[in-house]
């Protein structure tokens, strides 16, 4: 029988394709500034930007400041929750989402260059289309190649770098069809639904209004970036209006109440009791997410055989004593990081 193999993903999974840690407030100011070129995205200046875009792009680079200030976004996020400022945690949620999404679907040399460096970020990190050249076989559907069974993906990610790399293996499918062929969207209604991917904090893009949900992916995609700005100009005011949210598709580790985050961890700690191996690419088990990074593997105990540690950093006595796991299982992979560890070496 195959081994079961789960990847667990952090931030430096998509460093090639999306801004991590201080990089993304200074990009998400960057990207406000392209529309609000005289802004300082001080609070006193606020109620000068009441109109769709401004309000929208103001916000924005309001909380790039932010996530500066605080080090992080989800640090200002949580000092939001703690001090119960929910309209602007919600904002907060929203300029997350448009900035990802827009991000991911614009193709702009300048804003897309790493700070101090004249390297690009890729549209999708590349690493994650070698990955699924290995992950992915046919399916009934030609148009949509399915998931290798005993494979599965967790991530802290907000970014959507595996679904867009599992679109390129399609043919002419919409965003909104990746979850018939990828399944990564929890649904409330239907708890018999298994992923394939669990976004722990959630991903960008999306959007509810009522009991549906919508993208604006398919909205954005293979436009110019002026084009996806005219085609999210209604965002602000929707969001306003309570018309649609954000908001349930980006999620905190504090936040225990959110009814897909609830799905999307308990399909986790499923997958995690059933993994044979696992390979964390990545990820610095920040403070945040401790509880439930703990919780998952608890549930792995008793089955985890190996654990593949690919990252910069990966301290296998960190990881051992913070979630009391035999060292002996525990395989740092600190150098050659150019290719993610492929399930076929095992």
């Amino acid at each position: 029988m195959s081994k079961r193999i789960t990847y667990l993903l952090g931030a430096g999974a998509s460093y090639q394709a999306c801004p991590i840690w201080k990089e993304q407030g200074a990009k998400m100011i960057d990207l406000a500034k392209s529309n609000l070129k005289d802004a300082t995205f001080s609070e006193t200046e606020k109620s000068k930007y009441t109109n769709d875009l401004p309000r929208m792009f103001w916000n924005m680079g309001y909380h790039g400041i932010k996530a500066n200030e605080f080090n992080t976004i989800d640090t200002f996020a949580k000092k939001l929750y703690l001090n119960e400022s929910w309209d602007e945690l919600n904002d907060l949620k929203t300029s997350v989402s448009i900035f990802f999404t827009i991000w991911q679907q614009m193709d702009d040399k300048k804003l897309k260059t790493f700070n101090q460096n004249t390297d690009r970020y890729k549209t999708i990190d590349q690493r994650y289309i070698n990955l699924l050249a290995t992950c992915l076989e046919k399916s009934t559907d030609k148009n949509k190649p399915k998931l290798n069974d005993n494979i599965r993906f967790v991530t802290w990610n907000y970014d959507l770098q595996l679904e867009g790399a599992y679109k390129l293996f399609c043919e002419g499918i919409k965003w909104a069809d990746i979850d018939t062929g990828l399944s990564f969207i929890p649904n409330e209604n239907d708890s018999s639904k298994n992923l394939c991917v669990c976004h722990l904090n959630g991903f960008h893009g999306f959007y509810k209004t009522g009991k549906s949900f919508h993208n604006l992916l398919d909205r954005t995609e293979h436009l110019s970036f002026n084009k996806i700005i005219e085609a999210i100009e209604f965002v602000s005011t929707s969001v306003n209006q309570d018309q649609i949210s954000f908001a349930p598709y980006i999620n905190y580790a504090w936040e225990k109440d959110s009814p897909l985050a609830k799905i999307a961890r308990e399909q986790a700690r499923t997958i995690f009791s059933e993994t044979d191996i696992l390979i964390i690419i990545g990820y610095s088990f920040p403070s945040f997410n401790r509880e439930i990074d703990k919780d998952l593997f608890d549930s792995g105990k008793n089955h985890i055989q190996k654990i593949i540690y690919q990252d910069p950093n990966g301290n296998a006595e960190y990881l051992s004593e913070a979630f009391d796991i035999d060292k002996k299982k525990i395989e740092p992979v600190t150098k050659n990081n150019e290719q993610f560890i492929l399930p076929s070496l095992f």
